[in-house]
């Protein structure tokens, strides 16, 4: 039988010194040329210390031809005996210059909390050396003897619905079906961390929304600026159009926001908080609400909307049509989608589907199959993240062609037993668990939470199950600037978190005043869409209580292993990075993963 040949790697000549961002970048340059084909740069330098003195070093470059990023891995040892240390995604050479001098250098590379990893001290860094993946973030010995509240459970499979042929769900959920979207607010101007910060951009959310930074950044000037309320989505753009003008369209609406960039009239490039290209275009033209601002000296290199104007406008009309009808009907964010058939064959879901909007057939029944009707819509677009363009269709078609009821408040399911029932008290299980919340936030304590992570870290080796963390900060303005929250401010607070998280989820303490949210099972996409619905409910004002929405400034980052890195001291280094741009750029959701782009 005929068997393919391997294509080989790429061979670079081979160095004899720690590979400098130059060198990342021709290794780069070669994978970029030939995507889908590996490129290695070889190395062997004498300033290498530790098990690897030596050892020659191999750093691998493969840049998919799908791929908005290069994935670089990093091995040691060359030939046969090869062992891989880690492997990362990102367009920052310097970032893989630093991490390659890291493993080659151990404690003598310089990774402080000014450069470009953002992470530990170079002190913290030393004490950490040696040490398990927990005591790479600082985090004291002891703490990694704080108790495990034991496994998290999978996400089960939908039931209810005939097997649909290559439909079926994965063990852990089911996966987004879409490639890595946007993800941030306002893009972050792209820079090696190891330079000097750029410029923070200016703020693009209210006043009382961002952090202290953002009153300091500097200020743009508007040549357009209006309301949607006065001025319809369709018609700015048919306006802008028909006056060929250039620049940024900005379009706030709450802690939402969507970016627009237009050249002679037409979008070249657009991003909102789940998505890019035309879907934020086509986000952008459901809203009816919201302030708009044109900035006519940006300008981008970005290409990410392709269609003509006129099509997006004529694929739009649909599309408002039907979240339109949705608001009506009363579907929210909180409503529950409830199965009017307990089962039904799959030729006879493609029958009563045809007769609403034409959708993706697929995505529309792997949405039918998430309904569990003990899930609101919120929860269902966790586990399948759709963007508006995407999941508004599917759902006006299973209320149209009447699949689905619309409620507000989930059926009675039958409960699992309480532990009471298997003869244990719960008084003793909390009386142990009481050791492990702060007494005056009711939150887990710092030490609690790293080790829970450091649990799910080994999971994930074994496994290669998915899980973030959301690192926020929680502050109230003041006249005299930045404040803490008071313990019932946070109680408050962590009681409108606990609408939204589910019991998995872990939220605690972190380093200072900060908080995290620990996202078992949850991949970086689901993960935004979390953060972004977390900033909802904290700047509420109708919910009333302690907390004082109004003044609240909010500050997400949002990280993920494996899509940012698979080391946990990194994980907890990219979402403190996250967050400091946060507050740099006033967007209050971050992720790691758009610092890049």
């Amino acid at each position: 039988m005929y068997k393919p040949k391997a294509i080989p790697a790429i061979r670079l000549p081979k160095i004899f010194e720690l590979p400098t961002a130059e060198d990342v970048g021709r290794c780069v340059g070669s994978a970029q040329k030939m995507r889908g084909r590996v490129a290695e740069l070889p190395w062997q330098s004498a300033e290498q210390t530790g098990d690897m003195v030596g050892v020659d070093c191999v750093l691998a470059c493969t840049w998919m031809k799908d791929a908005d990023e290069p994935t670089f891995s990093f091995y040691r040892g060359d030939a046969g005996d090869r062992q891989l240390r880690w492997r990362h995604q990102t367009r920052d050479m310097g970032l893989i210059s630093i991490l390659c001098q890291r493993e080659c250098l151990g404690t003598e590379a310089d990774v402080s909390a000014s450069d470009r990893l953002g992470s530990t001290s170079k002190k913290e860094e030393s004490a950490s050396e040696g040490t398990g993946p927990v005591e790479q973030t600082g985090m004291p010995a002891a703490a990694a003897a704080a108790p495990d509240m034991g496994g998290f459970q999978p996400i089960q499979p939908m039931v209810g619905m005939a097997p649909i042929g290559g439909l079926a769900p994965m063990a852990g959920g089911f996966q987004p079906m879409m490639a890595p979207m946007g993800g941030l607010a306002a893009p972050v101007a792209e820079q090696s961390f190891g330079s000097a910060p750029a410029p923070a951009p200016v703020a693009p959310t209210e006043p009382n929304r961002g952090f202290a930074e953002v009153e300091k950044a500097p200020t743009r000037t508007a040549t357009m600026q209006g309301d949607l309320q006065r001025i319809k989505a369709t018609n700015l753009l048919q306006t802008m159009s028909m006056g060929k003008m250039n620049g940024l369209l900005e379009i706030i609406h709450n802690e939402s926001i969507i970016e627009i960039y237009v050249e002679d009239g037409n979008p070249v490039h657009a991003t909102s908080d789940d998505c890019k290209g035309e879907a934020a275009v086509l986000e952008m033209l459901t809203w009816e609400q919201g302030k708009f601002k044109l900035f006519a000296d940006q300008k981008t290199s970005d290409r990410t909307v392709l269609k003509r104007l006129d099509n997006i406008l004529m694929e739009s009309a649909p599309l408002v049509d039907q979240y339109r009808f949705l608001n009506q009907t009363g579907v929210t964010m909180d409503s529950f989608l409830i199965r009017k058939h307990a089962t039904i064959s799959e030729p006879e879901f493609e029958q009563r589907i045809s007769r609403g909007a034409q959708t993706d057939l697929q995505k529309q029944k792997l949405f039918y199959q998430a309904l569990d009707s003990q899930s609101n819509l919120f929860e269902i677009l966790r586990k399948m993240p759709l963007s508006k363009s995407e999941w508004v269709p599917c759902v006006y078609n299973l209320v149209v062609c009447d699949l689905v009821t619309v409620a507000a408040v989930a059926p009675q399911a039958a409960k699992a037993p309480p532990i009471e029932s298997t003869g244990v008290e719960r008084a003793s299980v909390q009386a142990a668990m009481q050791g492990l919340y702060r007494a005056d936030t009711g939150l887990l304590a710092y030490p609690v939470i790293l080790n829970y992570l450091e649990q799910e870290f080994f999971r994930y080796e074994y496994t290669a199950a998915p899980f973030s963390v959301l690192i926020f900060e929680m502050c109230k303005r003041t006249p005299q600037g930045i404040e803490s929250l008071s313990p019932g401010a946070v109680r408050e607070a962590a009681k409108r978190i606990d609408t939204v998280k589910r019991n998995v989820d872990c939220l605690a303490h972190f380093e200072g005043n900060s908080f995290m949210l620990f996202l078992p099972f949850t991949r970086v996409q689901a993960a935004n869409f979390v953060a972004r619905r977390i900033t909802e409910v904290l700047w509420d004002k109708n919910l009333g209580g302690e907390l004082d929405s109004s003044a609240l400034a909010l500050a997400f980052g949002v990280a993920g292993i494996p899509e940012d890195c698979q080391d946990l001291g990194m994980l907890l280094a990219a979402g403190k990075q996250a967050v400091t741009s946060s507050k740099q750029t006033g967007s209050p959701v971050v992720t790691f993963q758009s610092l890049n782009r």
